[in-house]
């Protein structure tokens, strides 16, 4: 029996509850949202109607290696397309090399994200098996890619943005720039995914993610921004729609804004909150902000349209080392926005970062003391990671040891030993959480979401073990 052709979209199996990020691949306890990139990707080729698209979430469905060979063997496979994870992208490529291998050896590997778009070459040299990296902003080069690939594939070398693996070598086509306008892309269709499988601890399920903005803004030395300019957010009507369509098509009402700002443009972000609330959508959401993109009038709005906790990106409570980072912000604009924050009644988390090159034992106690002082609802405390092509990465560049496989960036002239970071880490979730006496001062929460509470409680454990507590 004939089998239909296939293009197949993977998230790649994992041991841990990883969400791939184009920046980042973070574990986090009850935190596990859809592949949102590679599912913008299946969505983008509907025009293609004589190929089947087969979408295989391989982390949220708990699939092996063996399991998505079984799964996909119906079919006659023409392409494999995902995104490797950053810290394990080796390993996440060498899957999908076995499945390739055991489906259909012919067939077209793509790969797309941070370390295929900067180390195709290494890529390739290591990993014969993968045929094609997509550099940078995949969605319309991918679009090109299937489109000649399944009409006149003698003029795939024509499509922008692409590197190929030729017999051992490689070849590059023309670079693709950020022209893409994100209203112009269909909203992503989630009738590939599993919704009720996802998860958010402070939001219930079903639950969906929503990305409504690509690049930043701004230029912390730190960040990957994978997107890069222009800055570019989809219009507030653009989002309502997508908004609607899970609300009444996919019954969903909890929902993960997973922009890192979300509420970067006041009027935008107050007419997305005016159109949640006039449409009567009834949706429970969280999202990632700065602080000084947040004021009384928009934080009021947020909470009317039924935002239930706010991801802020503190960084750090000394000033030398926010301006280290040109975070841009001070001390007390955070103190500011977080006491507005509380006076609305939106909870909100803060995220401290530790280790820079700079920062001294009296720094970390600075971020402590704020923590304790601004009475953040939670803290998540991570260790700072030089990542490649930041500025960060640029200015140490000669001090620094960058392997691929392992994955890791070590620079070794921190104030603080790398090695005694953990320590510090430790000490920042003890002060926080133990000393604090927070959990008798918030025993109100305590009792109300006990299982907002046991997340929490393994995140702390995995903080303070540096081992991860399976969800």
């Amino acid at each position: 029996m004939q089998k239909n052709r296939a293009i197949v979209f993977i998230n790649p199996p994992h041991k841990q509850y990883i969400q791939r990020k184009m920046r980042c691949s973070p574990v986090r306890s009850g935190y596990l949202f859809p592949p949102m990139e590679l599912l913008y990707l299946a969505t983008i080729i509907h025009t293609i109607t004589d190929v089947e698209k087969v979408f295989i979430d391989a982390v949220v469905e708990r699939l092996s290696v063996d399991d998505i060979i079984a799964k996909i063997q119906q079919y006659d496979v023409q392409m494999i397309v995902f995104m490797p994870a950053v810290e394990s992208w080796d390993v996440d490529v060498h899957a999908l090399s076995l499945i390739k291998e055991a489906v259909n050896k012919h067939c077209f590997l793509v790969c797309f994200g941070y370390i295929p778009s900067l180390f195709y070459r290494e890529l390739f040299n290591r990993f014969p098996t993968v045929d094609c990296v997509i550099i940078g902003e995949p969605d319309r080069t991918f679009q090109e890619l299937c489109e000649i690939f399944f009409s006149d594939r003698k003029k795939i070398f024509d499509v922008k943005g692409l590197a190929f693996n030729i017999q051992h070598d490689y070849i590059t086509t023309e670079r693709r720039h950020n022209e893409l306008v994100l209203d112009s892309l269909p909203i992503p269709d989630r009738k590939y995914l599993n919704n009720s499988l996802y998860g958010d601890p402070f939001v219930n399920k079903p639950m969906t993610a929503v990305m409504t903005g690509r690049g930043c803004l701004y230029a912390c030395t730190f960040c990957v921004n994978f997107y890069g300019v222009p800055f570019r957010l989809r219009s507030s009507e653009n989002v309502l729609n997508e908004l609607e369509q899970i609300v009444h098509e996919f019954n969903i009402r909890d929902i993960r804004f997973m922009d890192d700002h979300f509420t970067v443009d006041k009027q935008r972000t107050i007419a997305i909150c005016k159109g949640i609330i006039d449409r009567s959508m009834n949706i429970r959401f969280t999202c990632l902000s700065r602080v000084d993109t947040l004021d009384e009038e928009s934080i009021g709005y947020l909470k009317r349209a039924g935002c239930q906790m706010v991801f802020l990106g503190i960084e750090s409570g000394s000033q030398r080392i926010l301006d280290y980072y040109n975070k841009r912000y001070t001390v007390d604009r955070i103190r500011q926005t977080c006491r507005i924050l509380k006076r609305a009644g939106i909870a909100f988390t803060g995220w401290f970062v530790i280790g820079a090159p700079i920062e001294t034992p009296d720094d970390i106690r600075q971020s402590i003391r704020l923590a304790l002082d601004i009475k953040a609802d939670f803290i998540i405390v991570n260790e700072l990671h030089i990542m490649p092509a930041t500025p960060l990465f640029n200015t140490l560049r000669d001090d620094l040891i960058v392997n691929l496989v392992p994955f890791s960036v070590s620079y070794q002239k921190r104030c603080i030993p790398s090695e005694a970071l953990p320590k510090y880490r430790y000490m920042f979730y003890v002060r926080f959480y133990v000393l604090s006496l927070y959990f008798i001062r918030n025993i109100g929460m305590c009792l109300k979401n006990p299982k907002r509470l046991w997340f929490f409680m393994k995140e702390f454990y995995s903080g303070i073990q540096k081992h991860y507590v399976e969800k």
